[in-house]
């Protein structure tokens, strides 16, 4: 494991309690003549237990739409919860491309009209991240 001793294991190999970060684990067979495999064989894999962040959170407004733009710690999915005042009933379907800059815009909304809106995903380990919900009035 990661860069250690060959040792022997028996299968299935089972490791808990590794650090976030890359690990590789690599193998070696020797058959019943006690030949080594000299090529081996290696799985390599990431640990990832910590969620990512909000960097940023940018809406803008016209009298008819918000555009909300934010910037991840990290390549997450996307998706919006909104709604009229404190009501964050509607949902933007979550994207599931993975990048540090997203941008949904919503329309067809009223004029000088208070709106709430959460912005969250998660990253590919599954960690999700959620903005506490904020407010913005469209222009007149």
């Amino acid at each position: 494991l990661d860069g250690a001793a060959m040792a022997p294991c028996t299968s299935p190999a089972s490791y808990s309690g590794l650090a976030n970060g890359s690990h590789t684990f690599r193998v070696q067979a020797i058959d019943t003549f006690g030949s080594v495999d000299s090529v081996g064989a290696s799985y390599p894999w990431t640990v990832d237990t910590v969620a990512p962040t909000i960097v940023s959170i940018t809406p803008a407004t016209t009298s008819t739409s918000i555009t909300i733009s934010w910037v991840t710690s990290e390549p997450t999915s996307s998706k919006v919860q909104w709604g009229v005042g404190v009501d964050t009933s509607h949902t933007v379907p979550e994207d599931s491309n993975f990048v540090t800059s997203h941008s949904v815009k919503l329309t067809g909304l009223s004029p000088n009209t208070l709106y709430s809106f959460i912005v969250s995903g998660h990253d590919r380990a599954g960690n999700a991240y959620t903005s506490t919900r904020q407010q913005i009035r469209t222009n007149n």
